[in-house]
């Protein structure tokens, strides 16, 4: 991902100004390196070859990685209130670009064009990645990872036009129209009546339950790590949240999560308690 920041600052510096950066040049080298390590080095390359039959295969990895990112763009996009947030918050935004400070307005002038192109860039790598690696497509968990890095590039995005249109109007930033507003609210309540995860991750953290989640968790590690037992047995976690992804641990101390468990907190054996029939 770096590395194609990288690539797109540098061609919109050369094309701006017909000269490249050292200090940039310098980046992209260091950049290149660290993703060298990361792609070629060994430990990745065992535990694919011996967990992921589909691992490197190229045309597997294209194939699925573009189809993953217009399947997760599209419902992102136009399945969630993005939409409708982004019309109320460019009032704040539009505050961005007004920021007089040389270091903020550089940061946002890059052209439209480049930056459009660096959210389907960045999301096609982050797939590729994970399915040439792996042979498989995101786990939900890493997906999150995603939709974070989708956020921030929608917002980046919208600055960025925001920026090219008081440029091109001379200095006039773009107005809502006020009935866009209100359709825009009208929106986000319909939106919440419906079941989704937004909805259910705000319920649950005002209801409570991921404080308790969150609780239950900290009291296992406790107990684990406060223990003289080698071979310890804990409680099931009965507060789940329904937006996280629980792998736990079982029964069975040698299933490979108990292993986990047992290798970070160096114990015996560690499983949860047998449950009554």
């Amino acid at each position: 991902m770096f590395l194609l920041i990288f690539v797109l600052i540098l061609v919109n510096s050369y094309a701006d100004n017909k000269i490249i950066s050292g200090e940039l040049i310098i980046l992209l080298i260091i950049t290149v390196i660290s993703f060298s390590f990361s792609f070629f080095s060994t430990g990745n390359n065992l535990r694919a070859a011996s967990s992921f039959p589909n691992d490197h295969n190229l045309f597997f990895s294209l194939i699925n990685s573009i189809t993953l990112l217009f399947k997760k763009i599209i419902p992102w996009t136009f399945l969630t209130p993005i939409i409708p947030v982004t019309i109320i918050l460019i009032p704040v935004l539009n505050k961005i670009v007004n920021n007089e400070q040389n270091s903020i307005s550089k940061v946002f002038s890059v052209k439209p064009v480049y930056s459009l192109l660096l959210m389907p860039a960045f999301l096609f790598v982050q797939n590729f990645m994970v399915t040439w690696n792996t042979g498989t497509l995101h786990y939900g968990r890493t997906l999150n990872i995603s939709y974070l890095i989708f956020l921030f590039l929608w917002f980046f995005n919208v600055i960025v036009i925001l920026n090219y249109i008081k440029v091109k109007n001379s200095g006039k930033v773009f107005r809502i129209p006020m009935i866009l507003n209100v359709l825009s609210y009208f929106t986000i309540i319909i939106f919440l009546f419906f079941s989704n995860n937004i909805k259910t991750a705000y319920s649950e953290v005002i209801s409570g339950e991921a404080k308790r989640y969150n609780s239950e968790f900290n009291e296992r590690y406790e107990t684990i790590r406060n223990s003289k037992e080698e071979d310890r047995r804990i409680d099931k976690i009965s507060n789940v949240p329904q937006v996280f992804f629980l792998y736990d641990i079982t029964e069975d101390p040698n299933h490979i999560y108990n292993l986990w468990y047992r290798e970070f907190f160096n114990k015996g054996s560690i499983a949860l308690k047998k449950s009554e029939k």
